[in-house]
């Protein structure tokens, strides 16, 4: 890489960055991923393999306890549902920068 690729890199990391940084500081970020957690959570129609009932019951203790962390992370957020304007200009403005 030349010197210009490597600060364009940079760059566009840094912007992903900063991206990622105002999406984690929303509710609806947090609500989502409660979301995947609940998904996660071992079903009884799903195929288990070899798994005890004992590692299915850890790992849907797991996933609900992480996804009842995200709700709480959820209200907490520094941006909450009636923000998506602010959000949307930060966003913009990261974009230019």
């Amino acid at each position: 890489m030349n010197r210009l690729e490597v600060e364009e890199y940079v760059e566009h990391f840094h912007r992903r960055v900063l991206q990622d940084a105002l999406n984690q500081a929303t509710r609806t970020y947090w609500l989502r991923r409660a979301e995947q957690f609940e998904d996660a959570k071992p079903r009884l129609d799903d195929y288990h393999g070899n798994a005890t009932r004992a590692e299915l019951s850890r790992q849907w203790n797991l996933a609900h306890e992480t996804a009842e962390a995200c709700r709480r992370r959820a209200e907490a957020a520094l941006f909450q549902d009636q923000d998506t304007e602010l959000i949307a200009e930060i966003m913009a403005e990261v974009m230019v920068a």
